[in-house]
């Protein structure tokens, strides 16, 4: 039996292995489990921490003193005051446009569906304010007026910039807890016949499973970044000849998308409104293209403890010899057996005394 067999073998819980795979069969024994690191996170906590950045640097334009001073840097800064100043709600939808652009242009672990749409809900939430005011002093009192007294506002509070500090933290708590939760929606599991890849995410919303026989894994391949060899983290993929595993990115329906706002049709009437919409829309869309091993950690263990180690067991699993295959079946099951019946003695010697 192997090396990286016996080390999982004696350190994994059979009966909790079970309860987090449903679909585990009672043929195969776990030997495996686990799921994301807190520290894989890291750029997710990340992101985090730059919208709250965003959100104090607008806070600090509208709402503290220009700073003085006649040195380089304090001019500088006494710029940028004035520069977040003047530009207020529209610069503030601008930079975060640009962070959710960047974020899901490089294809990174936070550039998913959840966390783009969630940048978007905090791009557009203080304009929400700025709209709304504008719509009910302007065209609802121009309108109820003539019959009535016009609502002032329909949201009890009017905008300020101390909002940009109460939104900013409470937006980086919502994304620090998603992200906590993200996390905790994958598990990984691997048996002595098959890998098993599950995410069941705010439960009904999002939740998927891969199940994976070890004989259909063609290639391994470790990934681990700076953080990762520090820590000794990282995502193992595993190749099979479907292609799970490997990811190919497209920019076309994006860069169709741009092609038709930024083109001229002179047989329909120009609406400019509806052209900055589109090419919002456009610049969300856009990705750029590259094939890679995929990264989304529904597709890969992702940022895994001592990932070398994972991939020498999938190794030695997918290579050993059948007598052995079932040699780890009779020793997880005694090892079950043995786990079990601890309590039971503990409890008997406990009534005896």
């Amino acid at each position: 039996m192997g090396e990286a067999i016996e080390h999982y073998l004696a350190r994994t819980n059979t009966e909790k292995a079970r309860a987090a795979i449903h679909e585990m069969s009672e043929y195969e024994h776990p030997i495996y489990l686990s799921g994301p690191t807190m520290i894989s996170m890291t750029g997710k906590y990340t992101l985090a921490m730059m919208v709250l950045g965003i959100h104090l640097l607008f806070y600090w334009g509208e709402a503290m003193s220009a700073p003085s001073g006649n040195e380089g840097a304090a001019q500088w800064l006494a710029l940028l005051h004035a520069t977040v100043g003047l530009l207020g709600i529209s610069g503030f939808f601008i930079a975060m446009l640009i962070l959710t652009k960047i974020n899901h242009f490089i294809n990174f672990s936070t550039s998913g569906r959840w966390f783009t749409f969630s940048l978007v809900l905090i791009s557009i939430t203080p304009g929400i304010f700025f709209l709304e005011q504008q719509l009910t002093e302007g065209l609802l009192a121009t309108i109820i007026g003539f019959v009535g007294e016009a609502p002032k506002s329909f949201i009890p509070i009017d905008w300020s910039p101390s909002l940009y500090l109460l939104f900013g933290i409470g937006f980086t708590i919502m994304l620090l807890f998603l992200t906590e939760f993200y996390r905790r929606a994958f598990i990984y599991a691997i048996t002595d016949k098959q890998v098993y890849l599950n995410k069941e995410f705010l439960r009904v919303l999002d939740s998927s499973s891969h199940v994976i026989s070890l004989e259909h894994v063609e290639n391994l391949k470790v990934e681990r970044g700076l953080i990762g060899r520090l820590a000794n983290i990282g995502n193992v993929h595993l190749i099979t000849a479907s292609g799970l595993g490997i990811r190919q990115d497209s920019v076309e329906v994006g860069g169709g998308i741009a092609a038709s706002v930024i083109s001229d049709d002179s047989s329909k009437p120009t609406n400019p409104v509806m052209k900055v919409i589109r090419l919002v829309v456009a610049m969300i869309k856009f990705q750029r293209t590259r094939s890679t091993v995929d990264d989304n950690p529904e597709d890969c263990f992702f940022g895994v403890k001592n990932p070398v180690m994972v991939q020498k067991l999938v190794n030695e699993l997918r290579t050993m010899p059948e007598s052995e295959r079932q040699a780890i079946g009779k020793k997880a099951a005694a090892q079950a057996a043995a786990v079990e019946e601890a309590p039971a003695a503990a409890s008997d010697s406990a009534d005896e005394a």
